[in-house]
């Protein structure tokens, strides 16, 4: 029998977590509306939005499934959408229009 051996083993780990951090990059840039394959300018603009860091007083939880949401302890106030994403959505769309 064939063993993989520890080198193309941890190549192919690499390929597929490559590819799921692409997939994953792909499905943001979407949810605020940037396809990054027709528009690869933009892809390093969606990389630093999946990076955004949380608004003063906003924090990051999961709920029961383990479904992320985002809470605000100033105004009482939860949301499932990152609070930045609104602010993302409107820079890619003026983004998109110069491009």
């Amino acid at each position: 029998s064939l063993a993989a051996s520890p080198e193309s083993s941890s190549a192919a780990e690499g390929c597929t977590q490559e590819a799921s951090q692409h997939q994953d990059l792909r499905e943001y840039g979407l949810s605020v509306g940037v396809d990054t394959e027709q528009m690869p300018d933009l892809a390093w603009v969606v990389q630093e939005a999946i990076a955004a860091h949380l608004p003063q007083g906003w924090t990051q939880h999961a709920d029961e499934t383990g479904q992320v949401y985002f809470y605000n302890d100033v105004v009482d106030e939860s949301a499932w959408e990152h609070p930045m994403d609104a602010v993302y959505r409107g820079d890619f769309r003026a983004s998109a229009q110069q491009l």
